[in-house]
This record gives C-alpha cells, structure tokens and sequence, in this order.
C-alpha cells in the first residue's frame, strides 16, 4: 500500500507540474495570510522547488517513521497504550497496523500539499493571486486529522479484559 500512495502522490505532482508550470509567471505570490491574500513572493522556480523539496521531505518522513519504530527503543515510541501494544508478543503486529495509519496520513498530507499548490498555481495564472476559501481546505485537513487521530486511539485501546 505504501508504494500506492507514493507512486500516485508522485504521479499527480508530476501531472500537476507539467500542466501547470508554462502558464506561470516569473514572480508568484507564495504565502497568504488567513484571509487568502498574499503577503509574499518567489520565483517560479523557487516555488516549484520548494513544492518538491517539501512535498520529498515530509512524505520521506512519513515512509521512514515505520522503518524507525522497529529500531527505536520501546520508549521513544509515543502511541496508545504503547507498553500493552508494544510488548514482545505484539510488537509486529502493532508496528505493522501503525504502519498503515502512518500510510493513511502520508495520504492526507500529501493530498493536502497537492492541493494547496493547486490553488496556488491557479491564484497566480489567473491574476491577483489571491486564494479562494482557503479556510476550507484547512477545515477539511484538520476534521481529517481529528478522524485519524480518533481512529488511532481507538485501534489503540487497551482490550477490557486486560
């Protein structure tokens, strides 16, 4: 699943880029205040590879972090229940269902990225620069970030027979 999610990231990146960048003009408004309005500027290019940079950075991290749970003492591990769950007994088969949540995040995160860069490009072909709604976007991370995080504490509760 983890090669999935990374390979389609990738794909709509690559997508996005290609339609995208020749229709963009040198300067580009790069950051926005709450309101959508912008407040700074890059070059095309700085913005593009800042998009990469960050987009190969975070969702780098989200890969690695299952590789290192497996290797990281018990103790550096912050999860639910993580003395029950990461017991000698269970330890692999916890890793690997927090593998997938840590998937399904990637997945959010990315999906994020891939749309505020969306509205990005499209603020700067079209004029001012200026974002729409972006406080839609925010609101659906943050409701999709308090699912998992809900979900999570959930997979993660001690068994009542315990």
């Amino acid at each position: 699943m983890t090669k999935l999610i990374y390979l389609l990231l990738a794909a709509a990146i690559g997508i996005q880029l290609f339609i995208h960048y020749p229709a963009l003009p040198d300067r580009m408004a790069s950051h926005y205040d709450l309101a959508g309005n912008p407040n700074d500027w890059m070059s095309k290019q700085g913005l593009v590879a800042f998009y990469l940079g960050t987009s190969g950075f975070v969702l780098g991290l989200f890969a690695l972090i299952p590789r290192l749970m497996r290797i990281l003492p018990t103790s550096l591990i912050n999860m639910p229940n993580r003395d029950y769950w990461l017991a000698p007994e269970r330890k692999e088969a916890s890793l690997a269902v927090m593998g997938v949540y840590m998937d399904v995040f990637a997945a959010g995160v990315g999906v994020l990225l891939v749309t505020v860069f969306e509205m990005t490009f499209r603020a700067n072909e079209g004029g001012d620069g200026r974002l729409p709604f972006p406080g839609i976007v925010l609101g659906a991370f943050l409701a999709f970030t308090v699912a998992w995080i809900v979900a999570l504490t959930r997979r993660f509760r001690k068994p009542a027979a315990v």
